[in-house]
């Protein structure tokens, strides 16, 4: 019988995913407010396209826009800051 609660994580684990959203929350930062906005409602938040239209009072395809572009935008940044960084992906 395995007595370790697989739902425990290791502090090795647990140090490596606060970095990666300190990583992430970083590059969010660089994104324009719009972008940033639609993304973390989205991913992050994970509502519903319609909702964060409704929220936001702009039309549904203009969300999936946003989103699309934050996503490429994010995708940019976060490569160019692991390089300097001289992380590996």
């Amino acid at each position: 019988m395995n007595l370790k609660d697989e739902k425990v994580l290791d502090p090795l684990r647990k140090a490596e995913q606060l970095e990666a959203s300190r990583f992430l929350m970083e590059g969010l930062q660089g994104l324009v407010p719009e972008l940033k906005e639609a993304i973390i409602l989205r991913d992050l938040e994970g509502m519903a396209y319609l909702d964060i239209a409704e929220m936001l009072g702009i039309p549904e395809g203009t969300v999936k826009s946003r989103i699309n572009r934050a996503r490429l935008e994010l995708a940019k940044l976060l490569t160019r800051r692991r390089s300097q960084l001289g992380m590996q992906a």
